[in-house]
């Protein structure tokens, strides 16, 4: 659908509208759409004055929002047109890690060195309360200040690692790629740089990535708090956000490892930036996302509304809840009255894994009833910093 503008901008006397943003993304939505969007809205201010009969000076800085508004409408449609997505080469961000270490650079890395900072920031942390979860494969991660634990599906230790800030983008039933940093075990300071670990040989790998792990990585630059994605096999990124308010704040990888969330429009598919959700209405802090089959489950952490006097029992005061694409509330999970110190969205969208000092749990997303109690986690011994593998215990939901 085109419209008319209410009158001619140069030789320009029509645009493109864009789509519902609720409505299925086919074709996907582009920076491209939102600039249409605007132009849209401010044509049809210009002609309602023009209708009125409303006198120039109300009229002329409306009209001068509207040219320029067609002006970048024209930039961003010739620029999608002539390149897509604008990738840069790794090397580019090397002046944002002064450390060797940290420096970007393609495949796995081999094994971790100890990360300073993250125990300096951690110290004070209970070993035996988990900092990060999320679902593999073929069982779960559960990860404390020091230990990670990988989890079988009916609860034994399949293997274990120091944690050392290290965040689960994703992976096989044998291999799991990690990042340093961008959330879960350790809000801060993100490197784009991959970590395989081979779950079977409880190994760390070095080399190209296996086939089956993601490819591509998310999350903040130090300092400067802007958003990258990093393709991790033929080293290069792109930029998906100029700054974030808040980076500590937010997961910017979906639950799958396949999307990720630009910080202020759009949900991208990583491996090549095109937006597949609108997320312009998202206030708050991310703290999962994921595609269902339907639409999308997205975990958010609101500000409480003025009249909601209740304290809610999650470390932050404010409200935890799952939401669909359209930003309606599905659950509020900080009416949860077992409450998880962490917390994470299956892959699909449908289950959310619970951990606690005591337990990992595993409920349905939507309504929160329990499916199944996977380990006592007391029983894990990671209190002493170390985990020997067998049994942990399996409760079916009742």
């Amino acid at each position: 659908m085109r419209l008319t503008l209410p009158y001619p901008l140069g030789a320009v006397t029509d645009v493109e509208v864009p789509r519902d943003p609720r409505l299925p993304l086919d074709p996907l939505i582009t920076g491209a759409d939102v600039a249409a969007a605007e132009v849209l809205r401010l044509a049809r201010r210009v002609a309602s004055q023009l209708e009125r009969g409303a006198p120039a000076p109300l009229r002329h800085p409306v009209q001068a929002a509207l040219e320029a508004a067609v002006q970048e409408l024209q930039e961003l449609q010739e620029a999608a047109e002539a390149d897509g997505v604008r990738w840069h080469p790794v090397s580019e961000l090397a002046p944002y890690y002064p450390s060797d270490e940290a420096t970007p650079r393609t495949g796995a890395r081999g094994e971790p060195v100890r990360n300073d900072l993250y125990h300096e920031l951690t110290d004070h942390l209970d070993v035996s309360v988990p900092v990060d979860c999320c679902f593999l494969p073929d069982g779960y991660l559960v990860q404390f200040p020091r230990t990670s634990l990988v989890l079988s599906p009916t609860g034994e230790v399949r293997d274990t690692f120091t944690t050392n800030g290290l965040r689960a983008v994703g992976g096989d039933r044998r291999h799991l790629l990690l990042v340093p940093g961008g959330g879960g075990a350790f809000l801060r300071g993100f490197v784009p740089a991959g970590y395989v670990r081979d779950l079977e040989q409880q190994r760390w790998l070095t080399g190209a990535l296996p086939a089956a792990v993601p490819r591509c990585v998310s999350g903040t630059l130090p300092e400067v708090d802007a958003a990258v994605v990093v393709d991790l096999t033929e080293g290069a990124f792109y930029w998906t956000t100029p700054r974030l308010p808040d980076p500590a704040e937010y997961r910017t990888t979906s639950a799958c490892g396949r999307y990720v969330w630009d910080g202020g429009s759009f949900v991208r598919e990583a491996a090549t930036g095109r937006a597949v959700l609108d997320a312009r209405w998202i206030e708050g802090s991310t703290e999962g996302f994921a595609r269902t089959g339907q639409g999308w489950r997205i975990l958010l952490r609101q500000e409480p509304d003025e009249d909601d006097d209740r304290c809610y029992r999650f470390e932050s005061d404010h409200p935890l809840r799952l939401l669909d694409e359209t930003g309606e509330v599905v659950r509020d999970l900080s009416e949860d009255p077992r409450p998880p110190d962490v917390l994470a969205l299956s892959p699909d969208g449908t289950r959310l894994l619970h951990a606690t000092a005591e337990e990992l749990r595993v409920v349905d997303a939507d309504s929160g009833r329990l499916l199944e109690v996977v380990a006592d986690v007391r029983a894990l011994g990671v209190r002493a910093g170390r985990a020997e593998p067998g049994p942990a215990g399996r409760t079916p939901a009742t």
